[in-house]
């Protein structure tokens, strides 16, 4: 257990390549402990291991079928493979499991905007949104699904509520330069991308420069 706790401190440093490492041995130590699974599984996950990640959070269920953070970040490898319906699956057992997570009802939204189901993930995201009113992920993807939907007032009204939820979301700004840009409200939306630019959007100059060279 010494070592999954090695491990997340890695993690979170951001060392996944070590935190790897650590939780490898704390399942040497252990093989029957399943959050050791779960958190090499989303080690690899981040590191764009999708198929590892699977495996990692397959054997943790088969450990402790409860799991819900096991099902959640099988979910979640599902998704960066592509495999959106699979992952909802997943999600809705997470959910089911635990039905107080906010993330888990975020990040099925995020599933259900990749199937094309903007209705679902708004649904999704604002009830993340009643279970954590701070949950600034959850205003962004939901003025990226009412963008989607064609709301352009909707989604800038989220973007605008992402950004007073977290001031130094780059991508909340950037969404929300780019909603003003398509509302006619030029300057503001260089605005904006100005602030994502110095939060560190990289892409965020490139689109001034495109909207300044318009007539």
């Amino acid at each position: 257990m010494d070592r999954n706790n090695c491990g997340i401190d890695k993690g979170q440093a951001g060392d996944l390549e070590g935190a790897i490492k650590d939780f490898s041995r704390a399942i040497k130590h252990d093989p029957g402990y399943a959050p050791a699974y779960i958190n090499r599984g989303n080690a690899k996950h981040l590191l764009g291991d999708f198929k590892g990640a699977i495996e990692d959070c397959v054997h943790a269920i088969e450990l402790d079928p409860k799991a819900a953070a096991a099902y959640n970040n099988l979910a979640n490898a599902k998704c960066g493979l592509g495999e959106y319906g699979a992952a909802i699956k997943d999600y809705d057992t997470a959910i089911h499991l635990n039905p107080n997570d906010a993330q888990y009802y975020c990040n099925r939204g995020t599933a259900r905007f990749g199937l094309g189901d903007y209705t679902g993930a708004v649904e999704d995201c604002s009830r993340a949104i009643e279970l954590d009113p701070g949950y600034t992920d959850a205003y962004n993807n939901i003025g990226t699904a009412k963008d989607r939907m064609g709301d352009h007032k909707g989604a800038l009204e989220y973007f605008t509520k992402a950004v007073e939820a977290n001031p130094k979301l780059a991508r909340a700004y950037s969404n929300r330069g780019l909603v003003k840009y398509k509302m006619g409200d030029k300057n503001g939306a260089i605005g904006d991308l100005n602030t994502a630019a110095e939060l560190g959007d990289a892409g965020a100059r490139e689109i001034i420069k495109e909207i300044k060279m318009e007539p």
